[in-house]
């Protein structure tokens, strides 16, 4: 039996931008833009455990970026 599927945006909900709470890591992943990602090393574990149990869909503008850089 196939898993459900969970549409992930990055923006908002891995990337909390514009706040920048502590725990966060700047990254810059795409050249030109003066923005950084923020990410958090705990993304990592909570990711592979949704996983698990759903298809994980990117469902964002980074489109196959979010499989690279993620």
């Amino acid at each position: 039996m196939a898993k459900p599927v969970l549409l992930l945006d990055v923006d908002g909900v891995l990337n909390p931008f514009p706040d920048r709470p502590a725990g966060y890591t700047e990254h810059h992943f795409f050249p030109g833009d003066t923005e950084p990602v923020l990410l958090a090393d705990f993304h990592r574990a909570w990711l592979h455990e949704l996983a698990e149990v759903y298809e994980l869909v990117w469902a964002s503008a980074w489109g196959d970026a979010a499989n690279r850089l993620l």
